[in-house]
């Protein structure tokens, strides 16, 4: 083996990215750690392309200086995200020097670069993260420490109750002492859930079962103009659990949601799988792989506002009026579905109503069908769709992979953005991708004028709602194409396809 090759086979085992760049950042040479980072199955699907298209819009800037300085002969570095290929976000810190030419002359840019992700993620958690985990150990430390003065009250308490006559006059203080002391007991115990400090008894459960259930017992108790249903999938959803907390849980959303609806609507629980891939979770930020059983509670209320929606699970946050509640249901929620490994969110729109899914790992993973695994992602011809979205990180992320997969994109951050863009460029564009709900105007009104200016034009829905509220709720066309976000990468681009040539 002569030198050039030794020397080519050892970059090629690094476990960091080596790369040579030309002087206008296009890609020249990539070892396969390289490749692997950019989710490229060959190198061809990225030599000669600008590698500052994979470069996350907010660091392309920095990024295209770090490559002039390097051109113009000094070393630079520089952390950023990119977006691969397959549209998995990851951190990377590239080092970048001068690379010479046989006669001294400087023919390129050498760069080596180091995923650090994990390390990005580890250091950088979210600061919803920190403050609920800081309320949590703050409620359990409160909570244990007032039972501890409950349990003196509660004994002299019924020392006094014991002592007292039954015509003693101070009997009856005694005895309100003890109902209140139980009132403030069931406080604490909520306390305690919030802050996952209970103990679970886990046995394998029938989600699906379990909806049925308790949206039975539910419905019962509803009284006037409010309806309440069950669409549970076909799909077995055993999970792992304790059955009276997932209960609970799902009581305490659903009791949100009556109170939502109070004067009349709709509450709709469905459940569903999703399998979580390391892709989605690059893009939303939260999860953790494997195939999960999904669990949605729909209102058809007046639905909340960005800042209240931040706010809901902390423990004590109410927008219930004085003594209509303490604020603790949904915060129980919380603390019930992450002791289970599961997580919850949240989306609303003020008029329209809101959901809740509850995602819970199921207890038997099944393997992904290899066929589907290893199936080939749809990729685009080159043509030009039209995306609005008000959602910033939503709007960058799917314009990156629509981008790498093929597709011209033009981008839009309300509805009358999007209507403009339209009315200048519609004669070029393929589809339209609208949220539903955006300041300004929201996609059902741009959708209507779209199909006035050109009925042919093909478009899809997206909302974070599922996809029998939004039909309902919205008035929304049963043969108009929708997404639900989240969406996988995957999923997406299939959707487009088959929507495009449908």
């Amino acid at each position: 083996m002569n030198n050039a090759s030794h020397l080519r086979g050892v970059i090629d085992s690094l476990p960091v990215c080596i790369m040579l760049l030309g002087a206008d950042g296009s890609v020249l040479e990539m070892n396969p750690a390289g490749l692997f980072m950019v989710e490229a199955d060959s190198f061809d699907r990225i030599s000669g392309k600008p590698y500052q298209h994979i470069v996350a819009p907010e660091f392309r800037s920095t990024f295209q200086t770090l490559i002039r300085k390097v051109a113009d002969g000094a070393a630079d570095s520089l952390e950023y995200q990119i977006t691969g290929l397959l549209g998995t976000r990851r951190w990377l810190d590239t080092h970048a020097v001068p690379f010479r030419g046989g006669h001294g002359s400087r023919a390129a840019i050498l760069a080596v670069t180091r995923d650090t992700t994990e390390r990005v993620q580890r250091e950088g958690k979210t600061r919803y993260d920190h403050k609920m985990e800081a309320i949590a150990n703050l409620t359990s430390g409160i909570a244990h420490d007032f039972n501890n003065i409950l349990t003196a009250i509660i004994g002299y308490a019924n020392v006094m109750k014991v002592k007292l006559r039954q015509e003693d006059p101070l009997r009856p203080m005694a005895l309100q002492i003890l109902a209140s002391t139980e009132r403030a007991s069931h406080l604490t115990k909520s306390l305690l859930a919030f802050g996952t400090n209970q103990i679970l008894t886990l046995e394998p459960l029938d989600l699906n079962e379990t909806v049925r259930k308790v949206v039975r017992s539910f419905s019962g108790e509803v009284e006037g103009t409010v309806t309440v249903s069950a669409k549970t999938t076909p799909a077995d959803l055993t999970i792992m659990a304790d059955r009276e907390e997932i209960e609970r849980a799902l009581l305490n959303m659903l009791a949100n949601a009556r109170d939502a609806v109070a004067s009349g609507g709709d509450i709709t629980v469905t459940t569903s799988t999703l399998e979580l891939e390391d892709t989605f979770i690059a893009i939303h930020g939260y999860g953790t792989k494997g195939t999960y059983a999904v669990m949605a509670v729909t209102d058809t209320g007046s639905g909340m506002d960005e800042k209240t929606r931040k706010k809901v699970f902390e423990p004590f946050f109410t927008t219930k009026e004085t003594g209509k509640g303490v604020g603790l249901g949904l915060a129980i929620v919380y603390g019930i579905i992450k002791s289970h490994r599961g997580f919850v969110n949240v989306y609303s729109e003020p008029g329209i109503g809101t959901t809740f899914k509850v995602y819970l790992p199921l207890s038997d993973v099944r393997p992904r069908d290899e066929a589907a695994a290893s199936a080939v992602i749809p990729e685009g011809k080159g043509e030009t769709i039209l995306i609005a979205d008000d959602d910033a990180a939503v709007l960058q992320v799917t314009t990156s992979v629509l981008e790498q997969f093929g597709y011209k994109v033009l981008r839009a951050v309300d509805g009358v953005e999007a209507l403009k863009l339209f009315q200048e460029q519609g004669d070029r564009v393929r589809l339209v991708m609208l949220d539903l709900f955006m300041p300004r105007k929201d996609g059902k009104a741009v959708y209507e004028e779209i199909m006035r200016l050109r009925p042919d034009t093909r478009v899809i829905f997206t909302s974070g709602h599922t996809a029998d509220f939004i039909h309902h709720r919205v008035l929304l066309d049963q043969g108009v194409p929708f997404i639900s976000k989240p969406v996988s990468p995957r999923d997406l681009l299939s959707k487009i396809r088959e929507v495009l040539e449908s």
